[in-house]
């Protein structure tokens, strides 16, 4: 599925001063009764797995 960014729901926050690996954008994604609408699925995708087809 596709979220899209500003969803009633979706918090992303970039992960701020950092020890090591400073260089690489890491931040924490939280998903709170996210609404995903049947045309933001991906077409043959029903699980995890499935994406990595």
């Amino acid at each position: 599925f596709i979220i899209k960014k500003g969803s009633p729901g979706l918090k992303a926050t970039k992960i701020e001063n950092k020890i090591g690996l400073r260089m690489v954008q890491n931040g924490d994604i939280q998903f709170r009764r996210v609404f995903v609408p049947d045309e933001d699925r991906l077409p043959g995708v029903n699980s995890f797995q499935d994406t990595n087809k």
